[in-house]
């Protein structure tokens, strides 16, 4: 058996308003982190696909 979970899917349409509202202040990536309950390497790696 595999010490991992379950992997999670994001829409890619939510991903990229998470970007566009960290980008334009609305959202800091802290409390992304804690809002959405994603990893802030998760959010850096969708940052710079945005970018």
């Amino acid at each position: 058996m595999s010490a991992r979970g379950p992997y999670r899917r994001t829409v890619r349409s939510s991903s990229w308003q998470l970007c566009t509202d960290i980008r334009n202040g609305q959202l800091g990536r802290r409390e992304a982190c804690r809002i959405y309950q994603i990893s802030a390497n998760l959010i850096q790696l969708w940052r710079s696909q945005y970018d």
